[in-house]
């Protein structure tokens, strides 16, 4: 679970986002919305920070971020071949379904995770159709894995693409078979799950700030349905069925 790993690329690729690839001395397998834990090595930072996994890129590790914070700053200042510690894949990720139809709704950095899913998607005979949203065209990242999913739809909140608005405004109604994948900020994630309340295939990845993020310091809770129920957002999760969790 514990790896040292190489810095193979550490790049701004779009406003405030930045592609790290990670090279380890074997090649780590993962769960589309998995993520790992790294180590920042700064003064008075004492917590790892999370990150989801995007994809796999030959035998590196690909993890999209933004950045904000003193975690991401310290992290977009490494250098190539410098070495990070990290714990991981942790926690339970998406669960692609066979030979069917898929809707990915993601927002912002949000979208990172749902790129290696479309990969897995396609693997199991399964067509996609990604909805993806941003606040502006220079935000936007990873175009050609995007353009990847059976169908696209774009939106950009300042209308700098054909698109404007809130990507959950283009949403149509969807077949309550149909499988949904999702992650994004909290306030999205919520009104997705107001959109769809009857959909039992409707599974959310929660973007939280974690602690340990093995479950040990319970640092990142979440209400589950029944009264007075917890669940742990870094080991049951990130990925639940949204009918799992009272998300408030």
């Amino acid at each position: 679970m514990k790896h040292t790993m190489r810095i193979c690329e550490n790049k701004e690729i779009a406003a405030d986002i930045y592609r790290l690839s990670l090279e380890g001395n074997e090649k780590i397998t993962y769960q589309p919305g998995q993520f790992i834990n790294i180590r920042i090595n700064e003064a008075g930072l004492f917590l790892r920070r999370p990150f989801s996994i995007s994809y796999h890129q030959g035998s590196q590790l690909i993890i999209l971020y933004k950045l904000e914070g003193k975690g991401t700053d310290w992290l977009s200042k490494q250098a190539v071949n410098q070495s990070l510690d990290i714990l991981g894949p942790l926690g339970h990720g998406f669960k692609p379904i066979q030979n069917g139809q898929a809707v990915l709704i993601g927002g912002g950095i949000g979208i990172a995770p749902l790129l290696g899913l479309i990969e897995e998607l396609h693997r199991q005979n399964t067509t996609v159709h990604l909805y993806a949203g941003y606040q502006s065209q220079p935000m936007i990242y990873e175009s050609h894995r995007l353009e990847s999913a059976d169908q696209l739809t774009l939106e950009t909140m300042d209308g700098s693409t054909a698109n404007r608005g809130s990507i959950l405004s283009w949403l149509p109604d969807i077949d309550v078979n149909t499988a949904i994948y999702s992650c994004g900020p909290r306030g999205f994630l919520r009104a997705l799950m107001d959109r769809f309340p009857d959909h039992h295939n409707l599974y959310v990845s929660l973007e939280e700030r974690m602690g340990c993020g093995v479950g040990l310091c319970y640092g990142c809770t979440c209400h589950g349905r029944e009264a007075d129920e917890s669940r742990l957002i870094c080991t049951d999760g990130p990925v639940f069925n949204a009918k799992e969790i009272n998300y408030d």
